[in-house]
């Protein structure tokens, strides 16, 4: 699944990474790689947790599902009389 950007974040972003571009000073620049690996791996986490979470909900509710028992299809008396000839 692609995610795009509404143009008012990418520009935002765009200044962002320009600020970091202009940034001569390398401990900053050490500083950002390390919280935003951090950072990047506490939000893959959280995904990963979401989706597993998901995923269950959605096994369980099959399994719902699967021991509720099956209506009977009731057709239009129409179709009934139809069907016969």
């Amino acid at each position: 699944m692609a995610a795009e950007l509404p143009l008012e974040e990418q520009l935002t972003v765009e200044n962002q990474i320009r600020a970091i571009s202009e940034q001569c000073d390398t401990e900053t620049i050490k500083d950002l790689c390390k919280s935003l690996l951090q950072q990047n791996h506490h939000y893959a986490l959280l995904i990963r947790n979401a989706t597993k979470h998901i995923i269950e909900l959605e096994l369980a509710a099959d399994d719902r599902q699967l021991l509720e028992p099956v209506e009977t299809v009731r057709r239009p008396w129409w179709r009934v009389i139809l069907r016969r000839h």
